[in-house]
Formats: C-alpha cells, structure tokens, sequence
C-alpha cells in the first residue's frame, strides 16, 4: 500500500491526472522510486491503482494529505492561493451526477494544497470554510470568487492571520451596490490620483489574434466602506477590473468587481484579481 500511495503522489505532483497517466509515468520512474520502497513486483497497472483508491476512505485520505502539506512549515508562508471549484472529468455517469471538488491551489508553487469534495455544486459554500480550515495561511492572500463572497468566510480568513480577495456579484446586493456606487462617485482620474484616493495600473496581452486590455482600479480606506467593515472584517480596498477583448475586431467588455482586506497598489493587487477570474486556476481530482 505504501508503494501504491508514493507512486501516486509523486506522479500527481508532476503532472499525471488520471490512472494511466500515473501508470506511465511510475514505469518511467520506477529505478527513482525504488529508491525509497523496494517495488519487487513492479509498478500496479491502472485498474489496480483506481480499485485500491476506490476501497480508501477518501475522506480520510483528504485529511491526512492536507496535513501532510500543512506540515511544511513556512514554504507556502505568503503565497497567493485560491480557492475554486471544478468538476472532476469523467466523473459523470449515470445514474451518478458529477463530483465536484474544491481546491486550494496555490499558483506559484504549482501545487494544489488541499481538497473537498462536494456533492452539487452550491455546496461549495459549506465546503469552502472547511477547506481552509485545515489549511496554514499565515500571511496568505486568499482568492475566491462570488460564490465565496460570504461574510464568514471573510471573517474565517481574517481569523488565520491571512487577507482576502473576494469577486462581488449580486449575491451580495448591498455590497455590490456599495462598490459600484464608490467607482462612480470617485472625482476624475488626475483630482482622485493627486488626493491619494486611487491608483491605477494596465496591462496588454496579446495571443494568437487576441488583444485583451486590463485595466486596473483600486480605492483604499475611503470613508464608504466603514458602512461594510462591520460585516466585512479588516477591508481595506474595493478593486475593479475592466477587461477589453479584442479577437480578430469583435471588441467585448466585462467589468469586475472585488473587495480585499490587503493594502496595495492596483499593480500589486490586481494579479490577484486575473486569478480570481478562473485564468489561473488548477484542480487535481484524481484522489476521488
């Protein structure tokens, strides 16, 4: 068993995300591995692999590979991580609906850092506070989208020492409302900049025909979030993201919206925004 669980731990870190691939890729490594347990019979094929993970206590499992990876002191100390939830493939299958997971996943070491696993996808808010509490978030910035947009949830974060940065959407009327409204009201560009109220910051990307613009707003400290800092512990920041695509002259634009505890320029915050917005983002489901 121990040889079962290194061989797909290791092929999972490096990529492999599905039984054949962790197959392959323990033939490939099977003199490294050999290094740590002895593998006298080779490695297991894929439908030994997915009957052995079939028979574990997946629940089990998660708790014990989240502690493991809790357990390395200060390496994800600081790091950006967000929190998202996908659909494992090939999970769907009659009469069985689809498995939902979500993840931390922290994007800078390219590594997922716990999982849950959810039975409809609205689950993801009861999932969500269970996550990151097994989880070390030390000075962490946490990213979530709407769908995590809840005040416990803030207040959770807050709580572990770590900041947060939330998309807002209609879910939280009062709170969208709030921030829009605080946009609008600023003065013009050059008056908000010279009265410290504001920064702002671009960025252009350009791949294969498509020419995306993002152009980044961030108000700190103003008066208006008093209103909400009794809800939403430790704001700081109201974030606002205008991205223009342009794909071969059909021109598009979204605005998005954010509120973040973390102090910080509209360059330093507004990365963290593009991982909220799913461009960044990673789920491994293949322990389910």
């Amino acid at each position: 068993m121990q040889e079962i669980l290194l061989l797909a731990l290791c092929a999972v870190l490096s990529g492999a995300d599905d039984w054949v691939m962790i197959c392959m890729w323990g033939n490939a490594k099977l003199e490294w591995l050999r290094k740590f347990l002895p593998y006298k019979n080779g490695i297991p094929s894929h439908d030994t692999l997915g009957r052995v993970f079939g028979l574990l206590d997946a629940a089990r499992f998660e708790q014990c590979f989240i502690q493991w990876m809790s357990s390395v002191d200060g390496v994800f100390q600081g790091v950006e991580i967000n929190i998202d939830g996908k659909t494992v493939r090939g999970s769907r299958s009659d009469p069985n609906k689809a498995i939902h997971v979500v993840s931390a996943y922290a994007g800078a070491l390219g590594l997922t850092l716990g999982q849950c696993k959810t039975a409809e996808k609205s689950n993801e808010i009861t999932a969500i506070p269970e996550l990151l509490n097994s989880l070390l978030l030390t000075d962490c910035v946490v990213t979530i989208d709407a769908m995590g947009c809840q005040k416990a949830i803030a207040a959770q974060i807050v709580s572990k020492d770590a900041d947060y940065v939330l998309a807002v959407k209609d879910n939280q009327p009062t709170l969208a409302h709030g921030v829009q409204t605080a946009f609008e009201s600023i003065p013009a560009p050059d008056e908000a900049l010279k009265q410290g109220l504001v920064s702002y910051f671009e960025t252009i990307e350009k791949d294969h025909g498509r020419i995306e613009t993002r152009r980044y707003t961030v108000l700190q400290n103003l008066a208006c979030m008093d209103t909400f800092r009794e809800d939403w512990p430790s704001l700081t920041a109201f974030i606002k993201v205008e991205s223009t695509r342009d794909i071969q002259g059909q021109v598009s634009t979204e605005i998005r919206y954010y509120i973040s505890s973390r102090a910080g320029t509209a360059e330093t915050l507004g990365g963290t925004c593009v991982v909220t917005g799913g461009s960044k983002t990673a789920c491994t489901g293949c322990w389910m």
